[in-house]
């Protein structure tokens, strides 16, 4: 799982499956939830992707942050998705 920079917009999980992008899911929380979502991504920030990933802005995330997310069913990627809730292992 990774995340992707944006300016002034909503937040955007970017989910990386076995090395390659398997698309971005819409983070639409309220501001709490969004900090508290927020300061879980800045404690597991990872290293940048690799080229496969396809995405300058991403950065890796280490385990330990689960999402559930909601998509379309029947794609190959995740398409008009969104996080529905979060939760962190340590």
């Amino acid at each position: 799982m990774g995340r992707e920079a944006r300016d002034r917009k909503a937040g955007h999980g970017a989910h990386g499956g076995q090395g390659h992008n398997i698309g971005g899911a819409l983070v639409t929380f309220k501001a709490d939830k969004r900090q508290a979502l927020w300061d879980c991504v800045q404690s597991k920030a990872g290293a940048p992707p690799s080229e496969r990933f396809g995405k300058e802005k991403a950065a890796w995330l280490k385990p330990g942050l689960f999402g559930r997310v909601r998509f379309l069913k029947g794609e190959a990627k995740l398409r008009h998705a969104s996080l529905q809730d979060f939760w962190r292992i340590r």
